[in-house]
């Protein structure tokens, strides 16, 4: 029997274990009600929750995943440095609540997914899918790589004219 000294319980930060001790992370992280599942088969495709609830904890196991199968994809947006005021320029003020942010969040949303499958899967050829590439090229959405200039480019491009 180990002494519990020398037993290693995992660190509290799912970053840190994913990079420091690939068994313990791959062995430690348990969901249940199927959820990563669900995600995958796209009979979920948000996560969402409070602070501490596991949300990083579940992407890392899905990044872990797509490591493991070259057919499951996965990307990560960091909000660390996301500058809420050109954002908050962009919101509909028509509406209350959560909803007034509710389209460009869509709109920002949709954007970062494209750049997402350009970089992952370059070759689509839906017509419908390469003329809003196309579009979004030519507005100047695709050459930046963080949401935040995403955010910065919309601003610009919905400016009202004066």
């Amino acid at each position: 029997m180990a002494a519990f000294k020398q037993i290693d319980f995992g660190t509290m930060d799912v970053e840190d274990e994913l990079r420091r001790n690939l068994e313990i992370f791959d062995e430690a992280f348990c969901y249940p009600n199927n959820d990563i599942d669900k995600l995958i088969n796209g009979t979920a495709y948000l996560i969402r929750g409070r602070k501490g609830d596991g949300k990083t904890a579940f992407l890392a196991k899905l990044r872990r995943m797509a490591i493991q199968n070259d057919e499951l994809k996965c990307h990560q947006c960091f909000f660390e440095t996301f500058n809420s005021v050109p954002f908050e320029k962009l919101t509909n003020n028509d509406l209350t609540g959560g909803k007034c942010y509710s389209v460009i969040w869509q709109c920002i949303i949709l954007i970062e997914f494209i750049k997402f499958l350009e970089k992952e899967i370059p070759h689509i050829q839906v017509e419908e899918y390469v003329n809003l590439v196309d579009a979004l090229r030519h507005a100047g959405f695709l050459q930046r790589e963080s949401i935040q200039t995403t955010i910065t480019t919309l601003e610009s491009v919905l400016k009202p004219c004066d």
